[in-house]
């Protein structure tokens, strides 16, 4: 988007940046679950851990990588204001609610293949005597 839209390098951007910038997230949240429902990716209710780890270490690293360059890494998360540990908070609830929405995807998944598997049983058995 830097490439198509170069004001984004500049240091207050408008509502219309802001707006692509979010919109860039969304297409990147919108092919990651349509790979994930196509693939059927496994989410673990275990493995939730690692991302709250990530979502703990990325605002530390957000925040030394501003005060190293003198520039945030996005506009609206300069860490002068209360508004960039708001952005943080809403980005981890939406990752680690992802998570488990992703987790409630598997866990159907797997109940009615453990279903089916008893219900087939049932009929080799029935059919069986």
């Amino acid at each position: 988007f830097v490439l198509l839209f170069p004001a984004f390098l500049q240091t207050s951007p408008t509502p219309f940046e802001i707006f692509m910038q979010f919109c860039a997230h969304l297409f990147c949240f919108l092919f990651i679950w349509t790979e994930i429902i196509i693939s059927g990716i496994n989410f673990p209710k275990s493995h939730v851990w690692f991302l709250v780890l990530v979502c703990a270490l990325y605002p530390v690293n957000n925040y030394e990588w501003t005060k190293a360059w003198g520039k945030p890494v996005y506009d609206v998360m300069d860490w002068k204001s209360s508004m960039s540990l708001v952005y943080v908070g809403a980005a981890t609830v939406a990752s680690i609610g992802g998570y488990f929405v992703g987790s409630l995807q598997y866990s159907l998944k797997k109940n009615k293949k453990r279903i089916e598997a008893r219900n087939l049983n049932h009929e080799i058995l029935t059919g069986f005597f």
